[in-house]
Parts: C-alpha cells; structure tokens; sequence
C-alpha cells in the first residue's frame, strides 16, 4: 500500500511541478512493513525517475517512542535507529536533486503488487 501511496503522491507533485512549486527529491525506504526487501523500492524509485535516498529499518523504538508522543532521537538518543534517523536528516538535508516524476500506471502497480505477493509466499512458513 505504501508504494499505492507513494505513486499517489507522485501524480499530485506533477500536477503542481508545471508551476515550479513542487518536486520530488527522492524516496525513503520505510522498513516497517512484513517484506523487508529494498530492491522493491528501488525500482519503483528508478521507474518513477529518482532514486531512494534513505532508509529506516524495523525497530521496536519506533512505536514504544511514539506512544509516548516523542521522537525516537528523545526517546533512545543514542540508539541505533536514532543513528539512523540522524543519518537519514543528514541525506535529506544535502540532498539537491529535484526531480518531476513519472507515476507508474496500474498496470506497472500491480506488477510490483504481484512481486510483492511472490515475496510473501515466500516467507510463508509450510503447513506441518
């Protein structure tokens, strides 16, 4: 879904980039989700025309910082995934590209969809 989403936002950014207003500086590669596999992004950023720029990996600080309404940096200052985010601001910061992206069609969605899907199957655990 987050791809769906990002594609979404993808199409807003080019509507309004003819105004030179907004564009795309790249993708951040959120690795909450039950497929922990970069190339996916990867190549929906080269498809779209950017490129990823950072990545979080999985971290139980993440949803323990935010039920306490913090930041993981105040929450776990100096934790690895507060390192992570320290890196990734850092990349953000110093990042210039400023790309106008091209939203994949539904087609090219659900080609990645189905790659996801191939991924899950998987890792799914045979039945005893």
């Amino acid at each position: 879904m987050a791809i769906y989403a990002a594609n979404n936002i993808c199409k807003g950014i080019k509507r309004f980039a003819d105004r030179d207003e907004v564009f795309l500086g790249g993708i951040i590669y959120n690795g909450r989700s039950a497929i922990n596999d970069p190339s996916i992004v990867d190549r929906f950023a080269k498809k779209i025309g950017t490129s990823v720029i950072g990545g979080i990996p999985m971290s139980g600080a993440i949803p323990k910082a935010e039920i306490r309404h913090k930041t993981v940096i105040e929450y776990e200052p100096d934790s690895e995934i507060a390192n992570a985010f320290r890196c990734l601001a850092k990349s953000v910061y110093n990042n210039h590209d400023r790309v106008i992206p091209e939203p994949l069609s539904d087609d090219e969605l659900d080609k990645i969809n189905e790659d996801i899907d191939t991924l899950l199957k998987e890792k799914e655990m045979p039945a005893i």
